[in-house]
């Protein structure tokens, strides 16, 4: 499957479970696109009315490092308001991602209507010039670690108008979440997601899975094992996504808000070495500016913009959400069964 089509599929067909994690593994799978650093980015903006409409998107696959940005943007509704940005860049041994929305409207929602906003952004990074070095044709099992941090918020208002004829069902709702993961020419060795939500003006409740499971906004994520060849040149590809979301459903008004921002993010670990490996052995790779099993961190690929408006919420936080857990977030979070 070629990984830009899976891309566009996984935003436009919300039909995959958070559990499964289809969507966001299946782009993990695909191998190497050619010869040199391979960087990918993609980025939308929806709207459910309670269809799916695209308001804004990119997406493009480059050899070398590459940017976009959707917004800072305010689109003005008939009874509020709704802002939202969207980042993604890849290159110099890092991918980079940055998705937040807040949303008000005051008119209640008629029952069994729904009103939502997202964004979500995705960047990878494919590096085929890694080698170990050592004694000739051994073969070394070895980890890779990553450094990932990020700030991940989510927030929502009680309802201005409650309905009492929906059940009890939650009205106003905001979330977001974050998956990384690492493939090795094309087998999964890293795979993590995390999930922050607030319903009806609660705390938001978080949770994870993977290397994710307990991820505190600033950590040292570490593949699973894997073999290879000493002095032979592998390839190993990792990847960043986020999607925030915000929403209101039957009978509800109100605001909420959900936020990933992840642009300075996911990159080799620069402060010991990048693989564990046995005396004897060291690891390079001048794409990803390794040298000597040691990871020089260089700057973002691109500035990042800043989505001012979003600083200026009136309600609190804002949260997370990939691609591939949008499904279950609107199901869950937004209660559209």
């Amino acid at each position: 499957m070629i990984a830009s089509t899976t891309r566009r599929v996984c935003r436009r067909i919300m039909s995959w479970s958070f559990s499964a994690l289809s969507c966001t593994f299946a782009l993990l799978m695909a191998g190497p696109a050619g010869a040199g650093p391979i960087a990918t980015i993609s980025g939308s903006v929806d709207e459910f009315l309670p269809t799916d409409v695209l308001l804004d998107d990119f997406d493009r696959t480059i050899v070398g490092s590459t940017s976009n940005a959707l917004g800072p943007k305010v689109d003005v509704l008939a009874y509020g308001h709704a802002d939202y940005f969207a980042y993604a860049a890849a290159g110099n041994g890092g991918v980079h991602a940055h998705s937040n929305v807040f949303f008000d409207f005051t008119q209640p929602q008629r029952l069994g209507d729904e009103l939502a906003f997202r964004t979500s952004a995705d960047a990878s990074l494919t590096i085929d010039d890694f080698v170990v070095n050592g004694p000739a044709g051994t073969k070394v099992t070895t980890a890779l670690h990553f450094h990932l941090t990020g700030l991940v918020q989510a927030g929502s208002s009680v309802p201005y108008s409650n309905s009492i004829f929906n059940g009890g069902k939650p009205q106003t709702n905001g979330g977001a979440i974050i998956n990384v993961g690492a493939d090795f020419f094309g087998s999964p060795i890293m795979q993590g997601v995390q999930e922050l939500t607030s319903v009806n003006g609660s705390s938001p409740t978080s949770s994870g899975i993977g290397v994710l499971a307990n991820f505190t906004g600033n950590d040292v994520l570490t593949t699973d094992p894997f073999t290879v060849t000493a002095n032979t040149l592998f390839s190993l590809r990792f990847e960043l996504g986020v999607v925030a979301g915000a929403g209101l459903t039957d009978g509800g008004a109100g605001n909420a808000s959900g936020s990933a921002d992840f642009s300075n993010t996911l990159t080799f670990v620069d402060d010991r070495p990048v693989f564990d490996l046995p005396l004897g052995y060291t690891a390079n790779s001048l794409e990803a500016g390794i040298v000597d099993n040691r990871f020089g961190a260089p700057d973002v690929p691109a500035s990042v913009p800043e989505p001012a408006t979003f600083l200026q919420f009136a309600v609190g936080l804002t949260g997370l959400l990939t691609a591939a857990g949008w499904r279950r977030f609107r199901s869950r979070i937004v209660n559209v069964n």
